[in-house]
C-alpha cells in the first residue's frame, strides 16, 4: 500500500464501506504507518475474497446488519492477550486469587468505609457501591474460566495463527448462527497469508476448550 496506489480503483465487489475506510486512510498516512492497514487492502483487493462479500452480503441482509463488513475488519485484530494466553491452570489459579481477594478486600472496604459509592448513577438512579463492584469480580472471573478459551495451548507452534483461526471462527458463528468454516478457510488463508485449509480449521475449532 503507497501513496501512489490508485485508491478510487476498487472491485466492484468489495464492500464500499471498507473501500471509503481505505481511501481514506490512505489519503492520511504514507509509508510505513500503511503497514497497519495491511489487512483492510487484502479484504478489499484479494480476488478470493470476492465470494466471500457476496455470501456475507447476503447473510447479513437477512438480518438488517448493514455494517457487516466493518464489523468483521474491527474482528480481526487478532493478538490474543489476557486468559486467552494464559495456561490453563495459571488461570484456574488466577481465578481463585479473585475470588479469594476481592471478597476480603470487599469486606475490608465494608468494614472502613461501608457507604463509599461510585460517583455515577445507575440505569435505576442509584449509586453504586464500590464493595457491590468489587464483589462481582469472582463471579466475573469464574464465568472467563468457563467460557470456551480461543487459544488453549498459548505456547505451542503457530498459537497466533490458531487463536486467529478460533476467534474468526467464534465470530462468525456468533454473528451469522452458522459455522461458515469456507469462510474461516478463505479469510484466513488471505489475512496469514498461508494456505489455510479445512483440516488445519477443523483441527483448531475441535481443540477449544479451557479444561
Amino acid at each position: 500500500m503507497s501513496k501512489n496506489d490508485k485508491i478510487t480503483d476498487y472491485p466492484k465487489w468489495a464492500p464500499s464501506d471498507l473501500c471509503d475506510m481505505h481511501r481514506e486512510i490512505v489519503s492520511k498516512y504514507s509509508g510505513s504507518e500503511l503497514k497497519s492497514f495491511l489487512n483492510l487492502e487484502r479484504l478489499i483487493s484479494d480476488l478470493r475474497m470476492k465470494p466471500v462479500w457476496e455470501r456475507l452480503e447476503k447473510l447479513a441482509s437477512k438480518n438488517d446488519f448493514d455494517d457487516y463488513a466493518v464489523d468483521l475488519y474491527v474482528s480481526l485484530y487478532y493478538e490474543p492477550f489476557g486468559a486467552d494466553i494464559m495456561k490453563g491452570k495459571d488461570l484456574r489459579k488466577a481465578v481463585e486469587d479473585i475470588e479469594k481477594k476481592s471478597l476480603e478486600l470487599a469486606d475490608l472496604v465494608d468494614t472502613v468505609m461501608p457507604y463509599n459509592f461510585i460517583e455515577e448513577i445507575s440505569p435505576k438512579g442509584l449509586n453504586t457501591l464500590v464493595t457491590h463492584v468489587i464483589r462481582r469480580l469472582g463471579p466475573q472471573a469464574r464465568q472467563r474460566l468457563e467460557e470456551t478459551r480461543i487459544l488453549p495451548n498459548p505456547n505451542i507452534k503457530n498459537a497466533k495463527r490458531n487463536y486467529f483461526i478460533g476467534k474468526l471462527s467464534v465470530y462468525l458463528r456468533n454473528t451469522y448462527g452458522k459455522p461458515l468454516k469456507e469462510i474461516v478457510v478463505t479469510i484466513s488463508s488471505v489475512i496469514l497469508d498461508e494456505k489455510v485449509s479445512d483440516n488445519i480449521v477443523d483441527s483448531i475449532t475441535r481443540k477449544f476448550s479451557c479444561k
